[in-house]
């Protein structure tokens, strides 16, 4: 079991800089956005990205997710290349074909998104980066399929090179603003895209297998459904923000939520990226159950050593790269990361639903969570602007990671270890409240002094409640032995 969980860490790590190098000029370009952008004009470049996502899930047809599934269930390399051109092909023609639909539509889609039809050319070219987007999901899957977590991150860290140049070049000093951003997005897009698909069809040949495709459609199409619910919760509350209050609350609260989705993409994503293949692997030995337990458990505990700092010190963070018209967005980022904690555990947790075939059921748990999503940010928004859309966002994911819980319990019994997690959530808990009732009522540098206080007690109060096990406690011991003479 332990080795599982180095290769599973191994990879996590480096799927990890690869996915933070593929999102981070989101967070790089945070100073550049608050400087150069005001709240309306970030609020308004949050709507086109979160438009943009929606066209590239429906373009994508459930294919990322039937990738891996459908090359395993081939043993030659020969057809296993042709399970990936097949897939490249028929992405990159879906896409255009969307795109066809979609670009006369311009005027429209501006409406709908930004609720005025001047961003009618800034629609259209976010759905050309969409379709060149295509032309990177099939590759970078083919690299995690093959455990090439060197190559997918180098190629992420050519990205962000591209990305944070040409966003500094036509943000900053052009001044070209939110038009700025989506030319980027645009052109990094296409030279990515080039780049990986020729790479790609390099190593696998040009070739189409209808068959295939009709497969991997029939199995994809049913995670279409569930993943627009998932979207759902994650990007409806920018649309009930835009339409009940403006721009500018889109705008702070989108900064806010994108510090918390730091969770999402560090741990969660990179662990997702390797835990989606591996699970299958695992699956054919006799202890896969308590693997897949003490999975959950690790990742529990790697969300809270992730989240909990981040949630303490989230005013300091953006006091150091936003603008004081941004700060407010410190608010929502405890609610929206212990949301994403939940969001991680539901993934965990759902290996049932692929090992059984059963996509429907992650459907109608993703479809009742999104229902919660919706009526939580229609009662709360109006009330409470942004606070009231992180409630919505953590409610309905808490929601999601109870009921599959249940749901994926009754495919394939787990023995989860929720005494160990019952702990865990103990102690954060406490921490939190230390803070909340007493260490933010001081002031500035006696409060930074309680926080690192409070992160350093936290380990100490899981060892003291028994959260360790007698194997882990003992390879703490030896870590410390092994620092201690180090330090000697």
């Amino acid at each position: 079991m332990l080795a599982d969980f180095k290769t599973l860490l191994k990879h996590s790590l480096i799927y990890g800089a690869g996915v933070a190098l593929g999102k981070a000029v989101g967070f790089v370009m945070v100073p550049v956005y608050t400087r150069c952008l005001n709240p309306s004009e970030y609020g308004t470049l949050e709507m086109l990205s979160r438009s943009g996502e929606l066209v590239a899930l429906v373009s994508a047809l459930g294919f990322v997710s039937a990738l891996p599934r459908f090359y395993f269930d081939y043993a030659t390399p020969r057809d296993q290349h042709r399970v990936v051109s097949t897939g490249l092909l028929f992405t990159l023609g879906s896409a255009l074909a969307v795109a066809a639909v979609l670009m006369p539509l311009g005027r429209w889609l501006s409406v709908v998104i930004l609720g005025t039809p001047e961003g009618a050319l800034l629609c259209r070219l976010l759905l050309v980066s969409v379709v060149f987007d295509m032309g990177t999901l099939i590759p970078l899957t083919y690299l995690r399929i093959q455990q090439r977590s060197g190559l997918y991150t180098v190629a992420n860290l050519c990205r962000l090179a591209a990305a944070v140049g040409l966003n500094i070049y036509l943000i900053a000093v052009l001044r070209m603003g939110v038009a700025g951003a989506i030319w980027s997005m645009l052109a990094v897009a296409v030279g990515v895209a080039l780049v990986l698909s020729g790479w790609t069809l390099r190593r696998t040949g040009v070739g189409f297998d209808l068959g295939m495709a009709k497969a991997m459609l029939r199995y994809g199409l049913p995670l279409i459904p569930a993943s627009l619910c998932l979207l759902t919760i994650q990007a409806s509350d920018r649309f009930f923000l835009r339409g009940l209050t403006s721009l500018s609350e889109v705008g702070i609260y989108a900064l806010g939520y994108k510090f918390a989705m730091m969770l999402g993409v560090l741990v969660t994503g990179p662990l997702m990226l390797i835990w989606t293949t591996y699970i299958f692997e695992i699956a054919k030995r006799p202890q896969a159950p308590a693997i897949y337990a003490r999975a959950l458990t690790y990742y529990a505990l790697a969300a809270v050593a992730f989240a909990l700092p981040l949630c303490l010190f989230g005013r300091e963070l953006l006091a150091l790269v936003a603008t004081p018209h941004y700060l407010a967005a410190y608010r929502v980022i405890p609610l929206v990361a212990l949301g994403f904690g939940f969001l991680g555990c539901a993934s965990v947790m759902e290996v049932g639903i692929y090992l059984r075939r059963r996509t429907g059921v992650r459907l109608g748990n993703m479809a009742t969570a999104a229902a919660a999503n919706l009526g939580l940010n229609w009662l709360l928004v109006p009330r409470l602007g942004g606070m009231g859309a992180a409630w919505a966002a953590m409610g309905a994911l808490g929601l999601l990671a109870v009921l599959t819980y249940v749901t994926c319990r009754r495919l394939y019994p787990v023995p989860y270890e929720l005494g160990r997690l019952a702990r865990l959530a103990a102690v954060t808990a406490g921490a939190w409240l230390a803070y909340s009732q007493g260490a933010v009522a001081l002031p500035g540098g006696a409060q930074v002094a309680a926080k690192l206080a409070i992160l350093a007690a936290v380990p100490v109060a899981l060892y003291a409640v028994g959260f360790f096990l007698p194997s882990e406690r003992a390879a703490l011991g030896r870590l410390g032995r092994r620092k201690a003479e180090v330090g000697a």
